[in-house]
């Protein structure tokens, strides 16, 4: 009696340990780096800017359909912006979404800042990822990096 029951615990650990593992990159053509391109499109306000390009590549991005973008590293410069900037995802019909982080605010004529998700942040392929505001004559600057992954 306890021999098959120590198979079955032993069977039931290798089968949830096979399915759990770290979140990341299987190959590296699945690592994205994007930028911001001063599009506004699907974003909440035409104040704040879509990372929808490539840093390196074709150009234009989406996440593809049946895939996530799962973000793991942001960083921004601002000039002259005196707001704290956040990054705001929605859909791309604008009919949810909200704020997921900020990007403290220094005070400063021109702050660089970087964040690191521990646990990726999740963008699927009907939903926009922004940064913003930019407001009074500010500049600002935005890269993300992350990777596609299949969206279970």
């Amino acid at each position: 009696m306890v021999r098959p029951l120590l198979a079955t615990a032993l069977a039931a650990v290798c089968v949830a340990s096979a399915f759990a593992g770290p979140l990341e990159p299987k190959k590296a053509s699945e690592i994205v780096t994007l930028r911001t391109n001063g599009n506004t499109t699907g974003c909440q306000s035409d104040v704040h800017l879509a990372f929808d390009t490539q840093a390196v590549g074709d150009g234009a991005f989406s996440v593809p359909a049946g895939a996530v973008l799962l973000v793991t590293d942001v960083s921004s410069t601002a000039t002259d912006s005196f707001f704290p900037l956040e990054l705001w995802l929605g859909n791309s019909t604008l009919s949810a979404g909200g704020t997921v982080a900020y990007i403290p605010d220094y005070f400063a004529q021109t702050h660089t800042a970087t964040l690191h998700f521990t646990t990726p942040l999740v963008v699927r392929s009907d939903e926009v990822l922004c940064i913003g505001p930019l407001i009074d004559g500010a500049t600002l600057s935005a890269r993300l990096t992350g990777f596609i992954a299949k969206d279970k």
